[in-house]
C-alpha cells in the first residue's frame, strides 16, 4: 500500500499544469458544440438521417446534452474518465459519418484530446482530485 501511496503522490507532482489548460480547452469545444446542436438540430437531424434509415428522434437532443454536461463535468474535472469514455463513443460516431471537411478535422483533434485524457486523468486541479484524492491518502495511512 505504501509503494501505491508513493506512486499517486509521484504523478499527482508531475502532473504538468499546461495539461489544465487543455482539458479546460476541450471542455469548452465540448459544451460549445453542444449548444450549437441545441441551437440547431436540424444540421444533426439531417446527418443522422443520412446515415440512419430510421429516425431516432432522442439522438439528437442525447448528443447535445451529452456534449453539454459533458464539456462541463471536463472543465471542472469531475468523473473526468466516465465523461471522457462517453464523449469518445460519440466523437467515435461522428468520426464514422463524416468523411472529410472542418468539421472531420475537429472531430479528430477532439478524438485525440479525449484519448489522452482517457488515460492521463484529470490531474490535480480538478473536482476529482478535491473529493476523491484525499479520500484515497486518508484510507492509505
Amino acid at each position: 500500500m505504501k509503494n501505491n501511496t508513493g506512486l499517486l503522490h509521484w504523478r499527482t507532482s508531475h502532473h504538468p499544469q499546461w495539461l489544465v489548460f487543455i482539458r479546460v480547452v476541450l471542455g469548452l469545444l465540448l459544451f460549445a458544440k453542444g449548444i450549437e446542436f441545441i441551437r440547431d438540430t436540424s444540421q444533426l437531424n439531417m446527418l443522422l438521417q443520412q446515415h440512419f434509415s430510421t429516425k431516432f428522434p432522442m439522438v439528437p437532443f442525447l448528443i447535445s446534452w451529452a456534449h453539454l454536461i459533458g464539456g462541463a463535468f471536463i472543465i471542472i474535472g469531475l468523473f473526468t474518465r466516465v465523461v471522457v469514455i462517453v464523449q469518445l463513443v460519440i466523437v467515435t460516431g461522428a468520426l464514422w459519418m463524416q468523411q472529410s471537411g472542418n468539421d472531420t478535422l475537429l472531430a479528430v483533434f477532439i478524438f485525440v484530446l479525449l484519448f489522452l485524457f482517457l488515460i492521463e486523468g484529470s490531474g490535480p486541479v480538478s473536482m476529482d482530485h478535491y473529493f476523491f484524492r484525499k479520500e484515497e491518502m486518508r484510507q492509505a495511512n
